[in-house]
């Protein structure tokens, strides 16, 4: 993967060259200083790794993608982030968001998922798993700096897919995924909305994460088994 000024044309899985014909010239400069700097020595730690900021593409090529899952940005403590939203490295303990995931695929589907389980699997079978921010401040999500900074990347992405012949399951999961497809063309068919996995679970809440049953309302879609 390159670095500087061809850091976003050299993303994986044909993705780079789509994206960067669709960003704007001022957009893609801003992400490349960004991309060159970010993790600079002594500077504040920043979540992935700059190599797997842009595993998700590199995991699912562009003409394998069945369906995308939108959250908001990785994962921002040690060892979590693998560039893949809401999955985490192989042996690494689930944060609350991937366990109610993995909750719920089991509840949907009434399967029993293994213990070291990735979502590794959804990726190879044409699942996006695309954060809305690729990559997060330590301890701190939902910084404003590295949203704006991605914000034309994830909209480019998100209009490559919607103006696909295709049809494509958009699993909108969040204030912030929503937000992201604000004055998309959608098919209403095709659009599964749900509040972030984080959210609190109550089973008289029919706005909780769970209530939506995001997995057994699209097998016909994907295969959600892990």
């Amino acid at each position: 993967m390159g670095n500087g000024g061809g850091a976003i044309q050299s993303i994986g899985g044909g993705w780079g060259e789509v994206i960067a014909e669709r960003l704007k010239q001022t957009d893609r400069q801003d992400l490349e200083k960004f991309l060159a700097s970010a993790w600079a020595p002594g500077g504040p730690e920043v979540y992935p790794c700059r190599e797997h900021v842009f595993a998700a593409f590199e995991a699912t090529p562009i003409d394998t993608v069945r369906a995308v899952i939108l959250g908001q940005d990785p994962y921002s403590n040690p060892g979590q982030a693998c560039g893949m939203a809401f999955s985490v490295p192989p042996g690494v303990p689930r944060p609350v968001s991937l366990r109610k995931i993995i909750r719920t695929v089991e509840n949907d589907l009434s399967i029993e998922i293994a213990e070291d389980a990735t979502l590794d699997p959804w990726a190879s079978r044409g699942v996006l798993l695309l954060n809305t921010a690729l990559t997060v401040l330590a301890g701190c999500p939902g910084n404003p700096t590295h949203r704006a900074v991605w914000r034309p990347l994830t909209r480019a992405v998100l209009e490559v897919l919607a103006s696909r012949q295709e049809s494509i399951a958009f699993l909108l999961w969040g204030a912030a995924a929503h937000a992201a497809c604000d004055g998309l063309y959608l098919q209403p068919r095709d659009v599964f909305d749900a509040p972030h996995p984080a959210s609190r679970y109550s089973p008289k809440n029919s706005r909780s994460f769970e209530a939506h049953h995001p997995f057994r309302d699209t097998t016909d879609r994907v295969d959600w088994e892990l």
